[in-house]
């Protein structure tokens, strides 16, 4: 009856002249005033236009408003039933070849922030049959669902060390130039992501059967990461077999979507 009571009004629709960032900014504040139809219009909104407006705003779109999005969904039922239509209709254009790469990261979006891989994990190995060019391409997107599935093989098969090393340094390079006079804690944080992703690296190799390779990139992450604190215990574990523990626990994630609703 709440919802109802509060949802009840003029639908909105988008000015003449839309600023992206302010219409995400209204979904969060609709949201938390109860105007939920409102807030999932604006959603919808941003996740189909924002970008022919605001190119900048990829990003975000992929993570902080599908974020936001699936919030108002626990809220408001009508709004997890249109976050799983944009996935479907995502998924349908994944498969069948339209507009692969964007199509195949909404899916992987939507599926991290249900925390439901499974989706993702179906697309792609639909795509994988048809090209595995394309699947090489993708890899990065479908990561995280190939390992929520235990699907090794695959999560190696695919795993560039080189390319993989040289993101993870120009990212941390980049976070620490960007943040000199940041705290010790956030400047712990880059190395944290840094040694937990380069032993996931040695891991998903030793875990796919590459073995010698395995060894190789552990050779390689030492010697390039190598002013990493706590690098070496994980990649003994990683040699063994055993992926790091998550950036974010369960526990903390949990208690970080709380804290968004």
């Amino acid at each position: 009856m709440l919802v109802t009571a509060l949802s009840v009004g003029a639908a909105w629709t988008p000015p003449d002249k839309p600023d992206a960032k302010e219409i995400l900014d209204g979904a969060r504040e609709d949201r938390q005033a109860g105007r939920y139809e409102d807030a999932l219009q604006k959603h919808l909104w941003f996740h189909r236009e924002a970008l022919k407006h605001e190119p900048s705003m990829s990003g975000v779109r992929g993570s902080y408003a599908i974020s936001d999005w699936a919030t108002l969904a626990e809220q408001y039922p009508p709004a997890m039933q249109a976050l799983l239509k944009e996935r479907a209709d995502a998924a349908t254009d994944a498969a069948e070849g339209r507009n692969v790469f964007r199509a195949f990261s909404d899916v992987a979006a939507i599926d991290r922030e249900l925390e439901d891989y499974r989706e993702t994990y179906r697309v792609f190995l639909l795509i994988e049959n048809r090209s595995e060019e394309q699947a090489r391409r993708l890899y990065r997107s479908a990561t995280e669902a190939l390992v929520a599935m235990k699907d090794f093989p695959r999560a190696s098969k695919y795993l560039d060390v080189d390319a993989e090393f040289r993101s993870l340094s120009d990212m941390s390079w980049h976070l620490k130039r960007q943040d000199q006079a940041a705290s010790r804690p956030a400047r712990d944080s880059v190395d944290r992501m840094v040694r937990t992703k380069a032993a996931q690296v040695v891991a998903l190799l030793q875990l796919g059967g590459r073995g010698a390779d395995a060894v190789k990139a552990a050779e390689k992450a030492r010697a390039e990461f190598k002013d990493v604190p706590e690098l070496e215990p994980l990649l003994v574990k990683a040699l063994e077999g055993q992926l790091p523990p998550p950036l974010m626990s369960p526990e903390a994630r949990a208690a970080w979507k709380k804290s968004r609703r």
